[in-house]
């Protein structure tokens, strides 16, 4: 890989990986087990360039577990979007945080109990994640979006994330200090879930979306939930 140009990066994106042995060798311990399925050289450069900031340049044919995603693959919390992708930049939806959530609470191997479909309105037995939803319920993670609902298809929002990872790391009695909220110019004192952001500024999950802002109203993508769960549950970084 030839690093030609960097480009502006958002805090809470994943870092651009580090050059040990080779920067091929080290991606390839980052997704070790991974099919084996190539990509072409432009699909490669593309999404190697958006996942570390840079713009990538190669030569050849590239193996798909070369790709310098986020570790997540090497926790076994999520296998992507498809057979190839991570898919960085689409938003998380409240049915995926379910998955990534208890997952990254109980490890990769957790399955929870059988969904009963029973629990929200809008979440059927047999429906993506129910199981996983059903669960965060029960661990008191979330009560849903309101009216016997979950909403499981809406993305789910920086400032609402706060408050989900610190309740799935501390369980879900927890409440952050209380804050002056003043590290970021957008999230001002009083406003939601200003006290669990500056929380997670003080663990070191976050920095920011750059510019001295938060970004609380933008949706959290699966680059930035890769870089909060591994901040979070301390699981291996790439």
């Amino acid at each position: 890989l030839k690093r030609r140009a960097r480009s502006q990066v958002s805090p809470d994106r994943p870092r651009a990986p580090r050059r040990r042995n080779g920067v091929l060798e080290m991606a390839a311990d980052v997704r070790k087990g991974m099919p084996s399925t190539h990509l072409d050289r432009a699909e490669f450069e593309r999404q190697a360039s958006r996942m570390t900031g840079l713009q990538v340049r190669v030569a050849g044919p590239i193996d798909a577990r070369l790709l310098p995603t986020p570790s997540l693959n090497l926790s076994r919390i999520t296998s992507g979007c498809d057979a190839n992708n991570y898919c960085p930049d689409t938003s998380v939806n409240r049915a995926q945080m379910a998955v990534f959530l208890e997952r990254g609470m109980r490890g990769y191997t957790y399955t929870p109990p059988p969904a009963t479909g029973t629990v929200f309105g809008d979440v059927g037995q047999a429906d993506f994640a129910a199981a996983f939803i059903e669960q965060l319920a029960a661990d008191g993670i979330t009560s849903g979006c309101g009216g016997g609902n979950y909403c499981p298809n809406d993305s789910v929002t920086r400032a609402s994330m706060a408050v989900f990872l610190l309740r799935a790391k501390y369980g879900s009695s927890y409440t952050p200090p209380a804050s002056s909220c003043t590290t970021f110019a957008d999230v001002p004192p009083g406003s939601f879930a200003c006290a669990w952001i500056e929380q997670m500024v003080v663990e070191g999950i976050t920095s920011g979306c750059g510019g001295g802002n938060f970004c609380p109203n933008n949706p959290v993508t699966r680059a930035q939930m890769a870089v909060f769960l591994i901040r979070t549950f301390d699981l291996p970084a790439p």
